[in-house]
């Protein structure tokens, strides 16, 4: 269970800082309404476990007057 957990907070932090990577590239400077989903790729069989999981972070990019473009999100 531990490793499953890492797996998903690494999945976590990769999709939050694509998503704030992609929305700096379309001129936004903060996220808003952040989102995020995950769901199981593969199945669990026998000692095998889990092939994957996929994470989703999604929100809405803006471009806030008086806001540094390097602000945090």
């Amino acid at each position: 269970m531990v490793v499953y957990e890492s797996l998903l907070e690494r999945g976590r932090r990769e999709a939050l800082l694509r998503m704030k990577e992609e929305a700096a590239k379309w001129g936004a400077n903060q996220v808003l309404n952040v989102r995020m989903e995950t769901s199981n790729i593969g199945r669990q069989t026998g000692d095998r476990g889990l092939v994957a999981i996929e994470m989703i972070a999604y929100g809405t990019g803006v471009r806030a007057k008086g806001v540094a473009k390097d602000s945090s999100y």
